[in-house]
């Protein structure tokens, strides 16, 4: 139907599997805002929300204080959109983090945890960012141990939303027709 960027696509190729549709690649996160629309407070803390593996890290260090929250990806997908959506910056360890905000036009960076990366490494947060300007990411690389030292309020200033290079309503087609055909 779709694959989430370039980097997949190629890798599918490779295994002889053709995804014909390059004006549909794109993660289904990024047609989110055509389902839900996120009830906003308007706290507009920086939103830290790190990838599950991470979390407890972040909540052990008291990361979180009067002008950072940590966002739980652990809940509810309705609860973790909404709090993303109330942040006026999202920094994520997470690669749905940055989605969900890039979905939503909420400037973010990516947080990459030099050593305790996820599984993958770089190649699913590559493949995203396939189909948005790559250049226009902020990307910043830590430690665990550095992490409780970040200036998140410094790292904050260097949110983007990058340009987009994939179509939500070509997404979107993909699934409508898939659907019309399993009906």
């Amino acid at each position: 139907l779709s694959v989430r960027g370039h980097n997949t696509a190629m890798f599918l190729s490779k295994a002889g599997i053709d995804v014909p549709n390059k004006d549909a690649y794109g993660d289904p996160a990024l047609i989110l805002p055509l389902f839900y629309e996120p009830k906003v407070q308007d706290n507009k803390k920086i939103g830290i929300c790190p990838h599950y593996s991470h979390k407890q890290y972040f909540l052990d260090n008291s990361v979180s204080n009067d002008k950072v929250s940590i966002i739980d990806v652990q809940k509810d997908m309705e609860t973790v959109v909404d709090a993303i959506c109330s942040s006026q910056v999202c920094i994520s360890t997470s690669l749905h983090g940055l989605i969900v905000a890039q979905a939503y036009n909420i400037p973010w960076v990516w947080l990459e945890i030099a050593d305790n990366n996820l599984r993958g490494d770089e190649f699913k947060f590559q493949d995203f960012f396939s189909t948005i300007e790559i250049l226009q990411v902020t990307h910043i690389k830590a430690t665990m141990e550095e992490i409780k030292d970040l200036d998140f309020e410094a790292i904050a200033l260097s949110a983007t939303v990058p340009k987009k290079l994939y179509n939500e309503a070509s997404i979107l087609d993909v699934f409508k027709k898939y659907i019309e055909l399993n009906d």
